[in-house]
């Protein structure tokens, strides 16, 4: 089975699920789901005969889960929510079809912290794009596009950054609105906890791999004790 993302129940760490991906027609094509800290894994009600492609914990309600999938032969794409931890899930057709949308990585990316209905999912095409949906995916409104999205965080304060390859940071103090926010470091994905948000960097370019900062301001990390120097490189 290749897993190509998995999430854990923040509530319950024995409970997680794994997107499969493995393409073709096969019956590994599904989510998966676990009550044994991934000790054994059984087929959720997603089984599809394309690609699984993200599963996420909504951050306002455990209760709450969302998943993705992908047909890439098609051009189609779902979006699920399920309200009861997983048991069972609503599937939302994907209908918004820009030219140049790529839909074969297409994931949630983020969700609110204050409202199990409201996420961002991201998808690849020229250029890549970010969408919200207020309505546990039922209707979906493009809030970005640009080049090298990487990932998104939603933060408990309404911002929402946005991770590049190409041109830094992006910030939203809605949501909806995106602006320049810098370029150092180099970001490449996010995830954050009550210590702060964590920012995966470019250790090609950047001297470190991972910052923190307790302020929520990935450009000021404050939390030093993450970023060693990288070691110099044999002569």
């Amino acid at each position: 089975v290749s897993v190509v993302a998995i999430a854990f129940d923040p509530a319950d760490p024995s409970h997680a699920f794994a997107a499969a991906s493995n393409g073709g027609t096969g019956t590994l094509n599904a989510l998966w789901v676990s009550h044994d800290a991934g000790l054994s894994w059984t087929k959720t009600s997603i089984e599809v005969s394309h690609y699984v492609s993200g599963v996420r914990f909504a951050a306002a309600d455990y209760q709450v889960v969302w998943a993705s999938s992908s047909n890439l032969a098609d051009d189609e794409a779902w979006v699920y929510w399920s309200s009861n931890g997983g048991v069972s899930f609503a599937a939302r057709p994907w209908l918004d079809q820009p030219s140049g949308l790529s839909l074969g990585s297409l994931a949630v990316v983020a969700t609110s912290a204050t409202d199990a209905q409201t996420a961002w999912v991201r998808t690849y095409g020229v250029p890549n794009r970010v969408w919200l949906t207020t309505n546990a995916g039922v209707a979906f409104d493009e809030v970005l596009a640009a080049g090298g999205i990487a990932d998104v965080d939603a933060l408990p304060d309404g911002r929402v950054w946005v991770a590049t390859s190409t041109s830094g940071f992006l910030l939203s103090l809605d949501g909806r609105t995106f602006a320049p926010a810098g370029s150092e470091p180099r970001p490449r994905g996010f995830a954050h906890d009550g210590r702060g948000l964590f920012t995966a960097t470019d250790p090609n370019l950047d001297p470190f791999a991972l910052t923190v900062s307790s302020s929520g301001d990935p450009r000021t990390p404050i939390n030093y004790s993450s970023m060693q120097p990288r070691p110099a490189p044999p002569p």
